[in-house]
């Protein structure tokens, strides 16, 4: 993006001399800009994501304004840390510029400093229970939140999962895979939701999640833990969340994960087949942002087929692949 753009988008806010740092484009361009006289950081979203196709209710000044009163509230009534908002010079949070004879919002967040979440990091009991406590903090937060929120945010139901799976089985047209492929994860999806439709939707099960748990999305600081990235967070099953956070952890971590968790927050009777549908579509969910683009198209052709063997079959088999994911 072109330097005076990025100046005339920041020129909005009450900023010195800002330096403006490139950090990547996926669902938004990011930039990380430091207030040169008071050295004090931000985080600059652009809300236009890096293909059209993820466009969605979210980039909206709607959906925006609904995020940043979500992640004041955070901020203001919970002992969670997040990113919280900055307002314009004309007192309000969303900001909108011209790019291509388009109109495009943009947020301003405080910075958090620290480092992203690691592997190693969860290698740690006292970090893995940190996790489940953290986020049945937000769950817990999430059934009190009256916050206007659930029509101008994306919504985490069976309709998505089938969006979802119309950009996946794209794939199989530009020959990332075949037939075989496809009738497998067809199959995956259906018995997902056959699971799914048996789930009864109340304040217990569903409400406000991040929904794109995940390590780059977690910041470690002295302060604490953070979560970030609240740019997809919408409504769905709270196992959205709890699911992508047993991803991340090793076999013998899991448990130990979900225990804490459940100190805090409740899960449905016997939540480890519904978690695995879970931890499936928190994975097939990185395949279809990454469908369209091609230079993830080599890993996409290595990998899918991999995942469709090992993990995708065994679950339709019944089998635990809990542990395994």
């Amino acid at each position: 993006m072109e330097p005076a753009l990025l100046l005339s988008i920041i020129s909005n806010y009450d900023l010195s001399a800002p330096i403006i740092e490139f950090i990547r484009h996926n669902e938004n361009r990011t930039y990380k800009v430091t207030d040169t006289m008071t050295g004090a950081a931000f985080l600059l979203r652009i809300h236009q994501p890096v293909t059209e196709s993820f466009l969605g209710v979210q980039h909206t000044r709607e959906g925006l304004a609904s995020e940043m009163k979500l992640l004041k509230t955070l901020a203001e009534q919970t002992e969670l840390t997040v990113q919280t908002p900055v307002l314009n010079r004309s007192g309000e949070y969303v900001t909108t510029c011209e790019i291509d004879e388009e109109t495009i919002c943009c947020t301003l967040l405080r910075w958090l400093h620290g480092n992203i979440l690691s592997d190693q990091d969860l290698f740690k009991d006292e970090n893995v229970r940190r996790l489940g406590t953290d986020m049945a903090k937000l769950h817990t937060y999430s059934r009190s939140y009256e916050g206007v929120y659930y029509s101008s945010r994306p919504e985490y139901g069976l309709e998505r999962n089938e969006k979802m799976l119309g950009r996946i089985l794209c794939g199989e047209q530009i020959g990332l895979f075949g037939m075989k492929e496809r009738s497998v994860l067809e199959e995956v999806f259906k018995l997902i939701h056959h699971r799914l439709a048996a789930l009864d939707i109340h304040s217990g099960t569903w409400g406000m999640v991040h929904a794109d748990i995940n390590l780059s999305n977690i910041i470690v600081s002295d302060e604490g833990w953070s979560f970030i990235d609240f740019c997809l967070s919408g409504y769905g099953f709270y196992l959205m969340d709890v699911g992508a956070g047993a991803l991340m952890m090793k076999e013998e971590k899991k448990e130990l994960f979900l225990n804490s968790y459940t100190d805090a927050c409740s899960l449905p009777d016997d939540p480890v087949k519904l978690l695995e549908g879970f931890m499936l579509l928190a994975i097939f969910g990185y395949y279809a942002f990454h469908m369209q683009n091609p230079e993830k198209h080599r890993w996409i052709r290595e990998r899918l087929p991999r995942l469709c063997d090992m993990h995708c079959k065994p679950f339709l088999e019944d089998k635990p692949i809990f542990y395994q994911l």
